[in-house]
């Protein structure tokens, strides 16, 4: 057969980074859906997402590729998206002159069908399916947005075949323009589902995201941060991700009519809550074999690792780190169940097996431990 390649042919071929609208996010030449319930902020993300592109400026901190967008809003008016670029470039200082290729209009009031299913089983994009590519091509958009599935969608939410040739079109189109198209959604209503209807809404995309109220860890397990900031918190998900790592949670808060970034690490003011996301972020890192060392001086200090992979604070890690040895829940220093290079088994932090449940010592003995680890270090 022809074309076919070995994995030693594939290990000479260069072949390009893996390129994204915004990094670890919005992956170039595919469809992105972002799915929430009503209310959470999936429009107003998305529209400074936009802003951001354009300008070619840091999104919540992601890095972005500057490019011009178009973006059709099927639930917002005119006025509304207004108000909220307004507020958008008040909020990150981005200016205005600098956003002018974010290109945006408001579908209320308008057919907003994307395309119906025909009885022969076939799909037909519809005519503001063909203009909204045409407009991208003119515009030469690499970044498409369309909110939402339920005004552009004419078909049966649990019907696989139709689901996916709904998404089939919108897939092309991203890798026609070379860039992403992000398609925002709703969830069922049940507990912690990322679509609803069928599975194809899932299996159909190659990036799935969603956006929850307050503070939670990739698990979707909530970090309590208290009632009043609770509601100004947003985490967004990666459910799937077949180009970055899967289940990377992203935190950032409401502030003033838009999105501000933010680490949790930052804000969890509750000791447990630290020690809590210290272990998750040790978890993630035994899972991809990175042994990580309690010592200062090691390259592969653990809370400077967890600053790096993670955008955590530093210090309160270092904090975290310390309470977790003296409370005997993780070991310093220790094998780990896997070989580094030249066989050599590899050392690091690891839970305790069993770990005791954490006593009170005296808090002299305590500080002379810390002083005495830090001066060995």
């Amino acid at each position: 057969m022809a074309g076919l390649m070995t994995a030693e042919d594939a290990w000479h071929v260069d072949v390009p980074d893996r390129e994204w609208i915004v990094e670890g996010l919005l992956p170039v030449g595919v469809l992105t859906l972002l799915t929430a319930p009503g209310g959470e902020g999936k429009t107003l993300l998305a529209q400074q997402l936009a802003t951001c592109v354009a300008a070619g400026t840091a999104a919540l901190g992601l890095p972005t590729t500057q490019t011009p967008v178009l973006a059709l809003y099927a639930e917002d008016d005119r006025h509304e998206l207004t108000r909220r670029q307004k507020s958008i470039l008040r909020v990150t200082g981005i200016d205005p002159a600098d956003a002018s290729c974010s290109h945006y209009k408001s579908l209320v009031g308008d057919n907003a069908i994307l395309g119906h299913s025909n009885r022969d089983g076939s799909y037909s994009p519809s005519d503001l399916f063909e203009q909204i590519r045409a407009t991208a091509l003119a515009l030469k958009s690499r970044f498409i947005i369309l909110d939402n599935v339920t005004q552009m969608y004419s078909g049966d939410f649990n019907d696989r075949t139709q689901v996916t040739a709904f998404l089939r079109p919108l897939a092309n189109l991203a890798a026609e323009i070379n860039g992403s198209v992000l398609l925002l959604g709703h969830v069922s209503k049940a507990e912690d589902s990322t679509y609803a209807g069928s599975a194809a809404w899932h299996s159909g995309v190659r990036s799935l995201l969603t956006i929850k109220r307050g503070l939670h860890t990739a698990e979707n397990r909530r970090i309590p941060v208290g009632a009043t900031m609770e509601r100004d918190y947003r985490t967004v998900t990666q459910h799937k991700a077949n180009y970055s790592a899967g289940g990377t949670a992203h935190v950032f808060r409401w502030h003033e009519g838009a999105f501000v970034a933010s680490r949790a690490d930052d804000e969890v003011v509750d000791d447990a809550s630290r020690e809590d996301i210290f272990l998750r972020h040790l978890a993630s890192l035994t899972n991809r074999k990175m042994a990580v060392s309690a010592s200062r001086n090691a390259s592969n200090y653990a809370p400077k690792l967890m600053s790096a992979e993670f955008r955590a604070s530093r210090t309160h890690m270092e904090d975290a780190m310390e309470r977790l040895i003296d409370e005997g829940r993780i070991d310093p220093d220790v094998e780990l169940p896997w070989h580094r290079s030249r066989g050599k088994i590899a050392r690091g932090i690891a839970v305790r097996q069993s770990a005791p449940a954490p006593v009170k010592t005296d808090p002299m003995a305590d500080l002379f431990a810390k002083i005495s680890r830090r001066a060995d270090a």
